[in-house]
């Protein structure tokens, strides 16, 4: 309720698209707080950094009086959500992904095997089985089925005796691109289009795992705590919790590339796909709690609600607190 109330009385700030309010200076903040004023938050008052530590879906977090949920983890790449994640003809359609990574493959003597799990299946057994079954109309007891993962799909079949859910895959429009989903999703659109869905190449979000405690549409801000490269500015990024994954400690590619001071407007290729991943725990992550984000999810409101969501939990002054704190690893 706090943040709704927050939000209210913002009406006049207004962001260029793409922008990170908060990153450069003290400045920016006190800026926000002038120009919100009167808003019932205490700034000065904001509690540190201080809780219980938890566990929850086998990952390490600490959790304050007041909702938030800190840890320090990685940054993997989510590219769930961004309209060229998957296209049928692979790179050549110009997709950012292997088609292999999105498939498993079941088939009629009861044996199945995931596209992914060798170079040598991904660009041969899986691409034949693949067009097999394609071409038998995907729910074929006598030819297999696919069950896909980060491509949105219906339909079920029956093969060996296993119920293969979701073997049907959804175009994005008329493209050979598929409708790449991500868990958080605005209703305002029907679930074959893309747009319903929170676009990686634009959107600061997270992914956070099912057992975490978050909930999805939560704000927050991570920051590169250790190993920013020499000549770049590594500042705080405000993120949406967009996606379900394995556990805190995976972002948007958006995020990825902004959390190390990288460009964020640059063409997105196969190259480039995995820019700004972190593998050391090198991320501060924080959660703030609170009632979740309304939609849209586009990269303007994502990015002005989460700016303003920082500076209403205590800004960089209370993120240094939480660096200071040497909160729990995640994995450790």
């Amino acid at each position: 309720m706090l943040l709704r109330l927050f939000y209210r009385a913002l009406p006049s700030i207004v962001l260029a698209a793409g922008s990170v309010l908060i990153a450069d200076s003290g400045e920016a903040e006190e800026a926000l707080r002038e120009r919100a004023a009167p808003v019932p938050v205490q700034l000065a008052q904001a509690p540190a950094c201080s809780g219980s530590e938890v566990i929850r879906g086998g990952q390490r977090l600490l959790e304050l009086a007041d909702g938030t949920t800190a840890t320090v983890a990685p940054m993997r790449v989510d590219l769930d959500g961004a309209e060229r994640a998957y296209h049928r003809d692979g790179f050549d359609g110009g997709a950012i992904l292997r088609l292999c990574n999105a498939g498993q493959v079941y088939l009629p003597d009861g044996t199945f095997y995931r596209g992914s799990e060798s170079n040598t299946t991904c660009t041969g057994r899986f691409l034949d089985d693949l067009a097999r079954i394609e071409a038998a109309g995907w729910d074929d007891p006598n030819v297999g089925a696919v069950r896909w993962n980060g491509i949105l799909a219906e339909g079920v079949a029956e093969i060996a005796g296993q119920s293969i859910v979701g073997v049907r895959p959804v175009y994005n429009g008329e493209s050979r691109a598929y409708v790449s989903p991500t868990a958080l999703a605005d209703p305002a659109f029907p679930p074959e289009d893309q747009a319903r869905y929170v676009d990686s190449l634009t959107v600061p979000y997270a992914a956070v795992g099912p057992e975490s405690g978050i909930a999805l549409g939560t704000l927050g801000v991570a920051w590169r705590i250790n190993g920013c490269a020499p000549g770049r500015t590594c500042d705080p990024v405000p993120f949406v919790v967009g996606d379900l994954g394995p556990g805190v400690g995976e972002g948007s590619l958006w995020m990825t590339r902004a959390i190390n001071g990288l460009k964020t407007g640059v063409p997105i290729e196969r190259a480039n796909r995995f820019a700004g991943a972190i593998s050391g725990s090198h991320v501060l992550w924080v959660f703030f709690g609170g009632t979740p984000l309304d939609p849209p999810y586009d990269a303007i409101n994502v990015k002005e609600s989460a700016d303003i969501a920082f500076i209403a939990w205590g800004g960089r002054e209370r993120l240094q607190a939480c660096r200071d704190a040497k909160l729990p690893v995640a994995n450790d």
